[in-house]
């Protein structure tokens, strides 16, 4: 009943705005629309003018009833709405809404549903098969650490002969922390053989199946040897998968930095030493280069230095505006493409000042340079 009486305010509305109006002595704002609308989650189409008159909106009730799938009816005193095949029109409503509502409970199962994996390593004798859905950064529930290290140990408990090892996996601050161990005076003997390559091989595997499940985060982990606590092997897999591990005597963390910093961009850049500017026939030295990380964001800006002469400031103001200086935008996407390759960031500002002017800006997501001149 509120639907009938809605539409027939609405048509009544669209009626009286059609009567012929005498001249007024005020101004009325009158705006125009066609838009679409959705009906339980599907975009249906008007087919007509919405109007906006002084901030009323005014429907055209034919239309919208059409859309709806109603008759709609005028014989100059009443207005008749029904059903166009007949049936009750809030059973519709409802059939539509529930059939909206499953629909996207079936995309939210498929999102939550992950992926299946089977996999078998080349030395265990175990086959398994798992579902999950890959995380993203730290954003990892407890039982989803406790999945991936069953995971684990159903897949590599046995990897070597003779060795058999227990895994766990938590999260420490920004990085995830995999604690490998066994016991047993027999089976250190069997690892103390094991040569550099097994043992390379054998994290190397682990962290990939790690990397399966947690994307974008860095892993840390030992291997040791319960019976006196002693630690045998350290290893560190980043962001970009990169792997550095070994033994006591020939593994160090210095080798190993997963953290991009500003410093360690600036060093990335540390041989690109000048730009080029349409119209000038030379290269612009950099003075210097400053760059800064937003990790919450994971934006990198760069901040590059150079002093113009009185030709290439002549030769800048030429090309000023959205990526019309060509030799410019260059030397931008190179810088860009480097740090990005370095550091897996794809959100990267690069701002280039002469003196404390900003003289131009490149957007390397967006691929844009904007020169302002000088």
């Amino acid at each position: 009943m509120k639907f009938r009486k809605s539409i027939l305010g609405l048509m009544i509305c669209s009626l009286i705005w059609q009567l012929p109006v005498q001249a007024a002595t005020y101004t009325k704002k009158v705006q125009y629309y066609n838009p679409t609308f959705y009906y339980n989650g599907v975009q249906k189409d008007l087919n007509g003018s919405v109007v906006v008159i002084d901030g009323v909106t005014y429907v055209p009730a034919r239309n919208l009833s059409n859309s709806l799938g109603l008759d709609l009816s005028w014989d100059g005193k009443s207005l008749f709405i029904n059903s166009s095949n007949g049936s009750d029109l809030s059973s519709q409503m409802a059939l539509q809404a529930k059939e909206y509502e499953i629909a996207s409970l079936k995309k939210e199962i498929e999102r939550l549903g992950g992926n299946g994996i089977t996999s078998t390593n080349k030395n265990s004798k175990t086959t398994t098969t798992d579902s999950y859905s890959q995380t993203d950064g730290t954003d990892i529930l407890g039982t989803e650490l406790t999945a991936t290290a069953k995971a684990l140990e159903s897949s590599y408990e046995e990897y070597f002969d003779d060795i058999e090892f227990d895994f766990s996996v938590k999260l420490s601050g920004s990085k995830l922390r995999v604690n490998i161990t066994y016991d047993r005076s027999a089976a250190n003997k069997a690892f103390n053989k094991l040569s550099s390559k097994e043992l390379k091989e054998f994290v190397e595997d682990v962290c990939e199946e790690i990397r399966e499940r947690h994307d974008d985060i860095a892993i840390e982990g030992t291997i040791k040897y319960d019976d006196n606590n002693s630690t045998k092997y350290y290893f560190d897999y980043s962001k970009r998968d990169k792997l550095s591990c070994g033994k006591n005597s020939d593994y160090s963390r210095r080798d190993y930095d997963d953290n991009v910093t500003a410093a360690s961009v600036e060093r990335i850049l540390e041989g690109f030493s000048v730009i080029a500017i349409d119209d000038y026939l030379g290269t612009v030295p950099i003075t210097s280069k400053r760059a800064e990380v937003n990790e919450s964001k994971e934006r990198i800006s760069l901040n590059v230095y150079v002093d113009l002469n009185d030709e290439m400031k002549t030769a800048l103001n030429l090309n000023q505006g959205i990526d019309r200086d060509g030799h410019l935008r260059d030397y931008m996407k190179d810088f860009a493409s480097r740090i990005q390759r370095e550091t897996d960031y794809d959100d990267i500002l690069i701002y280039v000042y002469s003196g404390s002017k900003e003289i131009a800006f490149y957007d390397y997501e967006e691929d844009k340079l904007n020169v302002s001149g000088i």
